[in-house]
């Protein structure tokens, strides 16, 4: 068992270290340069600009009449405390629910016991 665990223990620490990269000396003056997958004129054009204010403003009443129309998700209905409230009277209706299938089945033993000894 444990030479199975050092075997993933190692497979996941040569994961770590292929996926941290090339890695460098600390005395070394330059570091090395970091080859990038990405074009780089691709990412200049891929820059978002920031919004003026007047587009900001302008987006704003859009966005309020989006949250409005979307649907509200079941756990936002009441509050926390509206739901424990719900959660508490759902319990207490499955005691009662219980406790009367308890009550219902001894009084079905105690006629039965009362019947017996009614016979002996």
């Amino acid at each position: 068992m444990a030479a199975i665990r050092n075997f993933f223990k190692k497979k996941k620490l040569d994961i770590k270290f292929k996926t941290a990269g090339a890695g460098h000396k600390l005395t070394d003056e330059q570091p090395t340069p970091q080859l990038s997958t990405h074009d780089s004129g691709a990412s200049a054009s891929r820059q978002v600009v920031p919004p003026t204010e007047a587009q900001k403003a302008a987006a704003e009443p859009e966005a309020a009449l989006a949250r409005l129309q979307a649907p509200a998700p079941a756990f936002a209905k009441g509050g926390s405390t509206a739901v424990q409230i719900r959660m508490r009277k759902e319990l207490e209706a499955e005691r009662k629910a219980h406790r009367a299938k308890v009550n219902m089945t001894n009084k079905k033993k105690m006629i039965y016991l009362c019947a017996q000894n009614d016979h002996l």
